[in-house]
């Protein structure tokens, strides 16, 4: 479709109307709007005012660039997959891990890519909420959507929280609960403090976390120390059963790149950032995976790595014949950083739904001091803290994956939909063929078909 403002015009900013969200392309001396998805929720007047006297309220502010969303989005993904998770998917699919988060790999990259042209169609906080309206008209099923991912998220950080307390228990002697209501203290005071803030200690821990990462992995591989044979080949017998076995828990390492879509309020240029933040993270992620994995299996054997609480700091002790005290420092600061991205990820996610009227209007307020929205942060928090304290962290990560698949299962299927209908697609938005929101659905309901097929038998 050519460029209803000219080859010239670009796409900016969403400008939000009473019944429909437009596209506003800029030129030098004209303003146009496009209309793209008519059927997105109106936005609640909440959102603008302070009060009901019509005093402005203050506005997320936008200030995140592309490098900042990206290592935002590997955070999430990497202190809950490799610190916590690495042991558990070893000891289920052995030898046969690295192939385990690839294949994962693969299922979320076709959900990857419909959430790529999704948000630069509809670049929103209320990401799959908005999505799912915006393709079939249903606020019921919006708003069932998008409290799914809340759910999945809050599950997320709170089994990174319970993985988290392992490690810190290591340096310090302290109760399961204090240690945990300490870590959502803290990551609950620097997403109030703003995004700005958040964003910059996100950034500097995930290069941190994932400089640690390859320095382990390159420890392990140039050690020399090998599993005894035996002891892999038995673990490793599973096979192609095994790899399925541990699919879920790969998944759940996987959940972050899509927390991206709902920074999309306080991203610059979002139409162009968001997709380009998708891909970098699920290529990132998926490389330092599979690298991380082969390196813990070349000197541990699975059964070992599944027993262990901190399996990487078992993987540098066997490594260098030295106790990784320090490693488990690292590894505390990695983890609670995925729960300050996950804390940010889904209050801005209430905020967006409150604001477009799917849930109470309160979770809309933002603190015009810092600009973060301030009631949904604490309610993100407090969910966080309630769920860390109530369940271990292998049935949570099953849980939020599950919850996670189904939403990835509507979530493709709106954009399958809008394509159907030939939506149209305005300058600079990006697009993938239908064929590939088709295979998202497919794939992701076949680790939930096999979760249950394993559950009943």
């Amino acid at each position: 479709m050519a460029a209803p403002c000219g080859t010239s015009a670009r796409l900016i900013r969403i400008k939000d109307t009473r019944q429909e969200v437009t596209f506003v392309c800029e030129r030098i001396d004209l303003l146009q709007p496009i209309n793209l998805l008519p059927r997105t929720a109106p936005r609640h007047p909440a959102a603008h005012t302070a009060s009901p006297d019509g005093v402005p309220r203050a506005s997320l502010r936008r200030v995140v660039n592309l490098p900042a969303l990206v290592l935002y989005a590997v955070g999430v993904s990497l202190g809950a997959g490799i610190f916590v998770l690495v042991g558990r998917i070893a000891g289920l699919s052995g030898a046969l891990a690295p192939l385990t988060f690839l294949t994962a790999g693969v299922i979320v990259a076709f959900t990857a890519f419909s959430f790529a042209e999704l948000s630069s169609r509809l670049p929103h906080a209320a990401g799959e909420a908005a999505y799912v309206h915006a393709a079939f008209g249903q606020r019921t099923l919006a708003r069932v959507v998008g409290l799914s991912v809340a759910i999945a998220g809050t599950i997320s950080a709170a089994a990174i929280v319970n993985g988290c307390r392992a490690y810190v228990q290591q340096l310090i002697a302290a109760p399961d609960w204090t240690i945990e209501l300490a870590i959502i203290a803290v990551m609950t005071a620097i997403a109030v403090w703003g995004v700005t803030q958040s964003m910059i200690a996100t950034g500097l821990v995930t290069i941190l976390e994932a400089g640690t990462l390859i320095w382990i992995a390159s420890v392990a591989l140039t050690s020399g120390v090998t599993p005894e044979p035996a002891i892999v080949a038995t673990a490793s017998s599973e096979g192609i059963a095994g790899v399925f076995a541990a699919l879920l828990l790969a998944i759940f390492a996987f959940i972050g790149f899509e927390s991206a879509v709902n920074m999309a309020e306080e991203v610059r240029r979002p139409t162009r950032t968001i997709p380009l933040a998708l891909v970098a993270t699920l290529v990132i992620v998926a490389s330092l995976y599979a690298l991380v994995s082969a390196a813990a299996l070349s000197v541990a054997s699975p059964a070992a790595l599944a027993q262990a609480d901190a399996p990487l700091a078992l993987v540098y002790r066997l490594a260098t014949g030295k106790e990784g005290a320090f490693l488990n420092g690292l590894a505390v600061t990695a983890t609670i950083n995925g729960v300050l991205a996950l804390i940010v990820m889904v209050s801005r996610l209430l905020f967006g739904m409150a604001a477009d009227g799917f849930l109470p209007p309160g979770l809309a307020w933002v603190w015009p001091r810092t600009r973060t929205p301030l009631v949904a942060t604490l309610a993100a928090s407090a969910t966080v803290l309630l769920l860390a304290l109530l369940a271990p962290i292998e049935p949570l990560a099953r849980a939020s994956s599950t919850v996670l698949l189904l939403v990835f299962v509507v979530v493709n299927a709106a954009l399958l939909k809008i394509k159907l209908r030939r939506e149209p697609v305005g300058p600079g938005v990006f697009s993938v063929p239908a064929w590939v929101p088709a295979g998202g659905v497919l794939f992701s309901l076949l680790p939930v078909v096999w979760e249950a097929l394993r559950l009943f038998h």
